[in-house]
């Protein structure tokens, strides 16, 4: 039970510091979201090169093509949905970290790390997702 506290407070606090850091930071950069969403693949990534396992990084790239092409179309499109792809985006991720050692096998990735991660991803959907039925879209959050 304390483990899972102390993950959750972790990536409480890590949303936090990257919410607000994109807040802060990068107003108005339409860039700042869709680049957090294609960065989290790379993470599974650099699991796989660590433990030097070419079948893992060949899995994880094709299964982390698919945040490439949302934030892709994010960048590309202008429209009311697209800002709700990229927040589908994270949940998708978010589900993705739960489920991924159901259907990969990546020695790389820490025990713990899919939960986490689900956490942060989930958390910033929810960000977003408030934060878009609030204005209307997340280009420009200020």
């Amino acid at each position: 039970m304390i483990k899972y506290i102390v993950i959750f407070s972790l990536a409480f606090v890590t949303t936090f510091f990257i919410v607000h850091y994109i807040k802060k930071n990068m107003q108005g950069r339409q860039w700042a979201y869709p680049a957090l969403l294609a960065s989290f693949p790379l993470f599974y990534f650099v699991f796989a090169l660590w433990v030097n396992d070419k079948e893992a990084l060949k899995s994880e790239f094709i299964a982390g093509f698919i945040f490439f092409v949302i934030v892709a179309i994010y960048l590309r499109f202008k429209n009311i949905w697209v800002e709700y792809l990229l927040v589908s985006g994270f949940f998708l991720h978010a589900f993705y970290d739960l489920t991924h050692d159901w259907y990969f096998i990546n020695m790389g990735v820490p025990k713990g790390w899919g939960f986490f991660c689900a956490l942060v991803d989930g958390l910033i959907g929810l960000y977003l997702l408030y934060y878009l039925r609030k204005s209307g879209q997340i280009r420009h959050i200020n």
